[in-house]
């Protein structure tokens, strides 16, 4: 199963460098319209929109909140795989551009890419380990 996982992630980031080649601000903070999720500036930080609800009236994402997201999955997955830590929206920033969003989720796939399934043989733990893999595989 983790053969499967791994080559599903393989594909979907391919998917992820494809369309972050030339990716700017001005395109990743663009949102078609103000309900939709997005990274707005508050003060000196960036805060993520955390919707109440998943209706699709909220409208599209920008693509820095997508971005965010997939971090947001990503750091929360090996936090709790590596360190047994679960972490919240509010553990999760911004990191302040597109570029640097861009290197942290790269840091993110190296670390996930080597973290090792759990020894035991417990099939619970497995299951949870490969559903975490999963649902970072964008």
């Amino acid at each position: 199963m983790r053969k499967e996982i791994l080559f599903q992630l393989d594909i979907a980031w391919q998917l992820f460098e494809y369309h972050c080649q030339n990716l700017n601000d001005e395109e990743a903070l663009w949102c078609i319209n103000e309900k939709g999720l997005q990274i707005r500036k508050n003060g000196t930080t960036w805060v993520p929109d955390w919707p109440d609800t998943e209706a699709y009236d909220i409208g599209p994402s920008s693509i820095s909140w997508i971005m965010w997201h997939i971090l947001f999955w990503w750091k929360s997955t090996i936090s709790a795989s590596k360190d047994n830590i679960v972490l919240n929206k509010d553990n999760v920033k911004w990191p302040g551009n597109t570029n640097l969003a861009i290197i942290e989720i790269r840091k993110c796939h190296f670390v996930s890419t080597r973290i090792k399934p759990p020894r035991q043989k417990s099939r619970r733990l497995f299951m949870i380990y490969s559903s975490m893999l999963a649902w970072t595989s964008f």
